[in-house]
Formats: structure tokens, sequence, C-alpha cells
């Protein structure tokens, strides 16, 4: 049973997620874009659930559905990237000071993980160990105040450190574009 400090904390979420919440000019329908909402805050699927007074398989069916919507591999990371580059939802204020400097490698990282990219593939495509990817990924967490990936894109949106043209991630050899779910 949750205790009340814990509901109390998923209000404040569920409050900061709805603020969050721009007219809908993709075609979803309005539950999609609470569950975007309240999952770019950082909540898990149970959490949501909780929230929204749906089960958890409810849910999680309506963020298979968005996964299918938005044609992407199905990370819940690139899920709130693309929800925030199609203007479904609105990064919120920063809860702290922008990071005073963040190196072009680490943009870079994070703007492969926003894209949906697994620890392995970022390490393949920059010719680097699993360990740095890692090591570049605690360090914008830490930077970022974030303890997930989807905390993470959220925050780094929060801080315009990630916008509509960061996505999908390409090699370097290829020009940036933005992704597809910003043009339909």
């Amino acid at each position: 049973m949750p205790d009340g400090k814990n509901d109390h904390s998923l209000v404040d979420k569920a409050g900061a997620a709805m603020s969050m919440v721009y007219p809908n000019r993709i075609g979803l329908d309005e539950h999609q874009v609470k569950v975007l909402a309240l999952l770019a805050t950082g909540m898990t699927l149970s959490q949501a659930a909780t929230v929204l007074k749906h089960s958890v398989q409810t849910v999680t069916y309506t963020v298979r559905r968005l996964v299918a919507r938005f044609e992407i591999k199905g990370d819940r990371a690139q899920l709130i990237h693309e929800a925030y580059c199609a203007g479904v939802i609105t990064p919120r204020a920063p809860l702290h000071a922008p990071p005073a400097d963040i190196t072009p490698r680490r943009r870079e990282v994070l703007r492969m993980v926003a894209s949906g990219q697994s620890y392995s593939a970022i390490a393949q495509c920059l010719q680097i160990s699993v360990d740095s990817v890692l090591s570049h990924v605690e360090a914008l967490r830490r930077d970022l105040g974030a303890r997930s990936r989807v905390e993470l894109v959220s925050a780094a949106w929060s801080h315009r450190l990630l916008g509509p043209g960061d996505g999908p991630w390409q090699p370097a050899s290829s020009v940036w574009r933005p992704s597809a779910t910003t043009t339909r």
C-alpha cells in the first residue's frame, strides 16, 4: 500500500505533467497525451497507472500504441523525445541551473540516447567503449539531475540541450535532419 508521502509526490508530478501538455496536433487521444506527459516527468508505468486510475496493462498498451504511432523501436526515452519534437508535450521549467559546460562528445551521446540508441550501438558508432558511454551518460544524469534515460531526455529538453532538429541521430558523415514525426 502506498504511503501518503509517495501519493503526494505522484500528485505533484501529475500536476507538473498536465501543465506540459500542448494542444494535440497529431491526432493522439487525451489519454495518450496524458500518459506521455506523465512518463516525461520520470514516472514509471505503474505510477502513471495510479495517477490515471487505470491498470498497468492499460497504460502499457497505450505506450505500445504510441510506439507504433511514432514508428520507433520502443525505447521510452526516444518516445518522449519524439513527443517533444512533435509538439505534443512541452518541456517544463528546469529544476536547477543549467550545467556549466557539456562537452561536444557528451552532447553527441545525449542525442544518440534521445534517438533510442542502445549503449553498445552508441559505443560502436562513436568508436569508444561501452564503459566510456556509460561514463558520459552518468555524468549527464548527474549534471541534469536525472535518474533514468527518460528523465535525462526530459531534463535535456528543459535545458534546451535537445530540440526538434536533434533526432533521429545520424553518423557525423551525414547531415542532421528533423525526425519523421516533426513533419507529420
